[in-house]
């Protein structure tokens, strides 16, 4: 994961069980004084476990009054789409 210039997290093609914490412990650090966007546009395989992390992120950004955003590639909204979280994530 990377963050742009805007603030954005830019995901990588490809997230690991072993990427998660790290992720955790970055979104730990984060002040949500605005909303977050996360950037999967270019992500098309994920471990279970992120999903876990993309709702804990939404609810602590929800807690602090921002919002989560996303940006999903094909195979993510597709993935979403099987697991029925789309409509959680949807602003």
């Amino acid at each position: 994961m990377t963050l742009s210039q805007n603030g954005s997290w830019i995901f990588p093609e490809k997230i690991e069980i072993n990427d998660i914490h790290h992720y955790s412990e970055q979104l730990s650090r984060v002040r949500f004084d605005n909303d977050i966007f996360f950037d999967l546009s270019n992500t098309h395989t994920i471990h279970s476990s992120f999903v876990g992390f993309l709702i804990i992120a939404k609810k602590e950004a929800e807690r602090k009054g921002g919002e989560l955003k996303l940006s999903l590639s094909d195979e993510m909204n597709r993935l979403f789409s099987l697991l029925n979280i789309g409509d959680f994530f949807k602003d």
